[in-house]
């Protein structure tokens, strides 16, 4: 693995920011080859600002976008006849993560209330994960189709990171 990140934040009264940028290369050696892994993230940038006051409230908001992750395409090969001469196929993998699944992108919110309360504090929040709904692809759902002449072939749809996320929830803090 290598990269880098550069990083800047402010705080100015009751508001903060924040805003971060990483190019990273993140490899395994296989057989003598680079490949990528399936984690590498060649570009990300997050980027957030929080409000809060003396009365307890805060709210913040956060955003994250960063290159697809790779994937790794399939593909059906023939592979003889069975006992009753139906032909045999095996599912062979392509090269290893030489595809790559589209842009992720997230934006997330946070409001909060803290009360100070007789035996510690509680923290009241709501949050609200992926607020745009916006369809981060995660991986591939691999299927095994026929043609309408009795073909066999391999289609895929994709899967998904969590849709739209609400949450809510308390913090006693004792």
């Amino acid at each position: 693995a290598r990269g880098v990140e550069l990083s800047a934040d402010r705080t100015l009264g009751n508001w903060n920011w924040w805003a971060s940028y990483t190019w990273s290369k993140v490899t395994d050696r296989i057989d003598g080859d680079d490949v990528q892994r399936s984690c590498d993230q060649r570009n990300a940038l997050q980027a957030g600002f929080g409000w809060h006051n003396e009365g307890g409230w805060d709210f913040s908001m956060a955003a994250s976008v960063h290159s697809g992750w790779p994937a790794t395409d399939l593909s059906l090969v023939a592979d003889g006849v069975d006992d009753d001469g139906e032909p045999q196929f095996e599912a062979v993998p392509g090269t290893r993560n030489a595809d790559q699944y589209p842009t992720f992108t997230s934006l997330d919110l946070r409001l909060s209330h803290r009360f100070d309360v007789k035996r510690g504090t509680l923290l009241a929040f709501i949050e609200v994960s992926n607020v745009l709904n916006h369809d981060n692809v995660c991986c591939r759902d691999w299927d095994l189709e026929e043609d309408d002449d009795g073909n066999e072939f391999l289609d895929y749809s994709h899967d998904y990171w969590m849709p739209l996320l609400p949450a809510i929830g308390v913090l006693w803090e004792f």
